[in-house]
């Protein structure tokens, strides 16, 4: 039996499996069927399915009768009726199915949301919604219309009529977006000198390690772009190279040489956190330095000296399950409230910090809170002796300045790697000035030297000279401060200043000298046996006077960074502006200088991270979970660049959405 070409028009043709009655009846029937159903479809959204053609109208609404076999078959959704036909009729099922298969039968009509082509109106407004999800962490399921719903945010875009786009076209801007923006970045990274990357991993929810690149640019400073988040399935040293290693080949970043070996030749440091992997796996990139995290240096640094006194480490995990009683607990928080508001009435507002074991900052965050509340913990209660709040209080200022400089270095915006080594010696002259009186506090001070001394000689001593001062001369900011004439003060810190001093000039044009002074000069014999003799003679060394370097450091002191009226010094980049001829000396300090000295920018990423990867996200693909984040984190860097694309383009006119 084959099937009729009316019943797709909802016109009959099931005469002989019925096994009865007329033809002329069974067309009169069906026509009448035929529009019960149309109506039917419209009330319940279904399109107009081929389906209803083999049924006609029942008593109620969630009724049809099969004009086949005449069953009553109650359903919500057209699942019911073709499951019918399956179990009763199965062949005629599967003819149906194939005429529903065909795009040209008239009764098939496809839904009106999914056109083929938009125009341009549409297009925009649809472009427009897209942008919002993505910034406002929406997941793209949001916008899919459901029968009797609609959303007030594609309402808001769209108006009542316009249809919005599906989910999968949504997903296909999103890669487009992305790989448009990934070679215009590949096409700018081409003007690039000197590009430094800082990395991180996170394992929160999903294992992934984030990738960034730090660069200066003439206009806007140091420029800080997410080159991607990579899922990471390895985490060995060669697995996280190789995901690092495709990523940058994305951008442009690394090449393979004859002798297949991959070179970087843009790349100069890259900086992370000290685990044992990282060290290693920057090793494995050719050419690249690795550069600790500053930042996770202080954190060690205050770590490992609370822990040398027992007595204030259990000190501390007692302080900070009070705070925790007290914040989880409404009636405890109203009751410590009322009771400090009656003791110190001055007190209007304070919040009770808690400690974070990986964080040391919140050590020092969870003291300062609770400190001005003494008065409030004694009258409850809470076993808190005075001897230990005089050990709360003398840990304050030896906690205080490793604070103050992880604030300082974790900037994205602003040099930092001209910082790390004077505000390292400031630190160990800081701790060795103070003089505590209890013997907790003397531990905590002698561990935290300890610790100082050993990872300075584990980490910021192998470094190259080049990479760790050049920065600090070079930096008019620094020799203008109080900072500079502290990293001289002993033998090895000349000699390592005389060395980097060295390397600048040949790093800089050849001077107007006579051919054998200008080889001396271009090409010093540096003996690291003896590093005080650089193997220059002194006429070479008097002719030195009149180099850039030597003009350079007189207009440090003749022409300081200026202050202006609210207390803020220009910048290094606006005083090298100001001094032209130094033009040369400026290439090289933006070399150097815009190195990150900690790897804070990667850390604040997870916290974008944490914001998308929320409940209605578990199940967002990896790939197009790392599209989302790298557009969100991108868009006002990509705007100052100049690179856009259709997502991007959108608000190209500073257009806003308030919600």
């Amino acid at each position: 039996m084959m099937i009729s070409p009316n019943v797709a028009s909802g016109s009959g043709g099931a005469g002989d499996s019925a096994g009865g009655g007329d033809s002329s009846e069974e067309s009169a029937g069906t026509g009448d069927s035929g529009v019960k159903s149309k109506s039917m479809a419209n009330r319940h959204g279904q399109g107009g399915s081929i389906v209803y053609a083999s049924f006609e109208d029942g008593n109620t609404d969630r009724e049809m009768v099969c004009k086949l076999c005449k069953t009553v078959v109650r359903f919500h959704t057209t699942s019911n009726l073709w499951s019918h036909l399956k179990r009763k009729h199965r062949s005629y099922h599967n003819e149906v199915k194939l005429a529903s298969s065909r795009p040209t039968q008239e009764s098939f009509n496809p839904r009106p949301f999914k056109r083929r082509r938009m125009d341009t109106d549409v297009k925009r407004k649809g472009y427009e919604l897209y942008h919002c999800l993505v910034w406002k962490s929406y997941p793209f399921s949001d916008v899919e219309v459901r029968p009797g719903i609609v959303d007030p945010l594609v309402r808001m875009f769209m108006g009542e009529t316009m249809a919005p786009p599906s989910r999968i076209t949504m997903t296909k801007w999103l890669n487009e977006d992305v790989e448009e923006i990934t070679s215009k970045i590949r096409y700018y990274f081409g003007g690039v000198d000197s590009i430094y990357l800082s990395g991180d991993s996170w394992s929160a929810k999903r294992s992934m390690f984030g990738l960034m690149a730090h660069f200066p640019t003439s206009t806007y400073g140091n420029v800080t772009l997410l080159l991607g988040v990579i899922p990471k399935d390895k985490h060995d040293a060669t697995g996280i190279r190789d995901l690092v290693r495709a990523k940058l080949k994305e951008f442009g970043l690394c090449n393979r040489t004859e002798d297949e070996l991959w070179v970087y030749p843009k790349v100069r440091g890259f900086t992370s956190d000290t685990t044992a992997v990282m060290p290693k796996f920057v090793g494995k990139l050719s050419g690249v330095q690795w550069i600790p995290c500053a930042c996770h240096v202080l954190n060690l640094i205050a770590k490992k000296g609370v822990q040398s006194s027992l007595v204030l480490n259990e000190l501390l995990k007692k302080c900070s399950g009070i705070v925790s009683v007290i914040n989880g607990s409404s009636v405890k928080k109203k009751e410590f409230m009322a009771k400090l508001h009656e003791l110190k009435p001055e007190i209007k507002h304070l919040t009770l910090k808690g400690m974070v074991e990986t964080r040391f900052n919140t050590h020092l965050l969870m003291i300062r809170s609770m400190l001005p509340a003494r008065l409030a913990f004694e009258a409850l209660n809470y076993r808190v002796s005075s001897r230990e709040w005089t050990l709360l209080e003398g840990l304050v200022p030896l906690l205080q300045p490793i604070e103050s400089l992880s604030r300082r270095l974790e900037g994205a915006k602003y040099p930092t790697m001209s910082l790390v080594y004077p505000m390292m010696t400031v630190l160990i002259e800081t701790i060795n000035a103070h003089e505590p009186t209890e013997r907790e506090l003397k531990l905590v001070r002698g561990g935290m030297m300890k610790v100082v001394q050993s990872k300075w000689k584990q980490f910021y001593r192998p470094m190259p000279v080049e990479m760790k001062l050049t920065p600090v001369i070079l930096d008019p900011q620094v020799r203008a401060s109080r900072l500079y004439p502290k990293i001289s003060t002993t033998a090895r810190q000349q000699t390592d200043i005389r060395l980097c001093e060295a390397s600048i000039r040949r790093s800089l044009p050849e001077p107007q000298s006579s051919s054998d002074q200008s080889s001396h000069i271009l090409h010093p014999r540096l003996d690291r046996d003896d590093p005080f003799d650089l193997g220059l003679s002194m006429s070479v060394q008097e002719s030195l006077s009149g180099d850039l370097l030597t003009t350079y450091l007189s207009e440090c002191e003749s022409d300081p960074p200026k202050v202006n009226a609210r207390g803020h010094r220009e910048s290094s980049d606006e005083w090298y502006r100001r001094h032209p001829k130094l033009d040369p000396l400026a290439k090289l300090y933006r070399t150097y200088s815009f190195c990150p000295a900690a790897a804070c920018s990667v850390k604040r990423l997870w916290s974008k991270a944490k914001l998308l990867n929320i409940d209605v996200r578990t199940n967002t693909k990896d790939e197009n979970f790392s599209s989302l984040l790298f557009l969100r984190y991108n868009e006002a860097v990509l705007k100052k660049l100049g690179i856009h694309s259709r997502f991007l383009d959108v608000f190209a006119n500073d257009q806003a959405y308030t919600f």
